[in-house]
């Protein structure tokens, strides 16, 4: 879910939207285009909103890469180092 609370001037735009990251078609900046002119937005508000879709995106992704490695490595401690270095002396 992206949202946006963009404020510039006496120019505002909240809203909250779903995007799909899996579809590299979506364009932000098209999109922020369309917003803008069906809103009667002045282009001012293209730039950042643009900019905040692709942040959070960004951010989802992180997240998501983060906690794929944790479900496939685990967290990095002393003991889980430990446990998969006997774990791999037992197997030799």
């Amino acid at each position: 879910m992206i949202k946006a609370d963009i404020l510039i001037g006496n120019l505002e735009y909240k809203d909250q939207f779903e995007w799909d990251i899996n579809i590299p078609e979506n364009n932000q900046e098209e999109f922020a285009r369309n917003v803008c002119i069906g809103l009667g937005l002045g282009t001012e508000l293209v730039v950042p909103i643009t900019h905040s879709i692709r942040e959070q995106i960004l951010e989802y992704q992180k997240t998501a890469n983060n906690e794929r490695n944790n479900y496939f490595y685990g967290e990095i401690t002393i003991d889980n180092l430990i446990i998969k270095v006997l774990w791999i002396l037992i197997i030799i």
